[in-house]
């Protein structure tokens, strides 16, 4: 059935859409896709069987060989069968799968199948043009005519295609109202404007990546942002076409008596500071009011930030810092302006809760339901495995968690990187460590 200017625009726009946006985000191109397909059925419009083949019968994805989908072959000799060479696709994302016909019997039959007798594989030559016999050498009138006209034809403009209209336009900014309502958590995220591209040039190559996260960083007891920077590298190695780590030092410089035996150019810092009795045991912990307001000035100076990433002390003031903006009261207290936003996200890398009397109604206003990965060692000897439960138990409801081996320290290894890998990918898009 034809189908209208409209129609086929649509068709188009959907179609360009999906391709384009395969290789940033797979989601929102079997998206268009689905839409798509739902489109062709709803006007009655039979699509190429070549178009037929790029994506998914049942859930509408697009076909990228190797990645989303497997392709095999029915080399089946049985003389009953139709068709020879059937083609089965393997949908990754839904499971299903899509047999498509290969060659027919009676094409094979026309076409002719390799004999066994060598000498009737050889073709018959084909006998020269008559213009060509008797030592003339020049090109028929008639080929050079048809070179003419193929030119001619190619040159000729192409047919304009058809406008992208208002009511196109509405119908996709619906399309992506219920998108983000449905729950994505790119379009869901504070760079939704970003997607509105798409829809107001359907047209354009769309080859503009979503932005990056931008991440806070906050190091550990006795460290600074050159320690932590290091111990980051493979970190901010492998994201760094994704994420921006930002990553200030603490207010507090330590005396030099804390000082350990290694040398850096910046002065180690922390964001606060222990005070022990005699035996060693932590009775108080001060420092706390400031490192607030200096993360809060940063925040205003540098941000905004999508999340947070801490790292031993840096990851219980983290959670501090997720408490604190939560509540309007503790935003009071501390006088954090309306327009410093809550997190999105947390990273926090052993992990603890202060167990001071000063900070324990910090601990009592409920769970968060931020997106966070925790990380703690199962050999760690400062910050015990139960230490680093109790507060992923007590203080979060969307929690995903990791272990290593490697004691109290900042880990990337292979394993811990693609873990990393899916939970940032819930945020902003991934690039794969190997190519398409």
């Amino acid at each position: 059935m034809a189908a209208s200017q409209a129609v086929q625009a649509k068709l188009a726009f959907l179609f360009k859409a999906g391709h384009t946006q395969f290789a940033s985000c797979s989601e929102l191109a079997n998206f268009y896709m689905q839409q798509f397909q739902r489109t062709a059925d709803q006007a009655d419009v039979t699509l190429a069987d070549a178009v037929q083949k790029l994506q998914c019968s049942h859930c509408g994805a697009l076909f990228a060989l190797g990645v989303n989908c497997t392709v095999r072959t029915d080399n089946s000799r049985s003389k009953k069968l139709k068709f020879r060479n059937k083609i089965s696709s393997t949908c990754h994302t839904c499971h299903h799968h899509t047999t498509t016909p290969g060659v027919t019997t009676a094409t094979l039959k026309r076409l002719g199948r390799p004999s066994s007798n060598p000498l009737k594989m050889i073709p018959k030559p084909v006998p020269p043009p008559k213009s060509m016999e008797g030592g003339n050498k020049k090109k028929p009138k008639k080929k050079k005519l048809d070179l003419q006209a193929m030119i001619k034809q190619q040159n000729q403009p192409a047919k304009e295609k058809a406008s992208f209209g208002l009511d196109d336009f509405l119908s996709s900014f619906l399309l992506l109202v219920a998108f983000a309502l449905a729950g994505h958590p790119q379009l869901s995220s504070t760079h939704t404007p970003r997607f509105f591209f798409p829809f107001l040039c359907p047209f354009s190559t769309m080859t503009t990546h979503p932005t990056k996260l931008r991440i806070l960083c906050l190091h550990g007891w006795m460290q600074n942002s050159e320690v932590i920077s290091r111990n980051m590298a493979a970190m901010i190695q492998r994201f760094k076409d994704s994420i921006e780590f930002s990553i200030p030092t603490g207010p507090h410089e330590l005396p030099t008596a804390l000082k350990p035996g290694r040398p850096t150019i910046t002065p180690l810092a922390s964001w606060m500071i222990p005070q022990m009795d005699d035996d060693g045991n932590v009775v108080d912990v001060s420092g706390f009011a400031d490192s607030i307001h200096f993360l809060v000035d940063y925040i205003q100076k540098n941000g905004p930030f999508d999340g947070v990433l801490g790292f031993s002390q840096g990851a219980a003031l983290s959670v501090l810092l997720l408490l604190v903006l939560s509540q309007d009261d503790w935003r009071n207290r501390f006088n954090i302006p309306s327009h410093v936003p809550q997190f999105r996200l947390a990273v926090i890398l052993s992990g603890f809760r202060f167990l001071t009397p000063n900070f324990a109604e910090f601990y009592t206003r409920g769970k968060l339901d931020v997106p966070t990965m925790h990380v703690y060692s199962v050999e760690d000897a400062i910050i015990s495995v139960d230490r680093s439960l109790d507060l992923i138990d007590s203080t979060f409801t969307d929690a995903v968690q990791c272990t290593h081996n490697l004691g109290h320290r900042v880990v990337a290894t292979p394993e811990l990187i693609k873990h990393y890998e899916r939970f940032f990918h819930r945020f902003v898009y991934i690039q794969p460590t190997t190519s398409l």
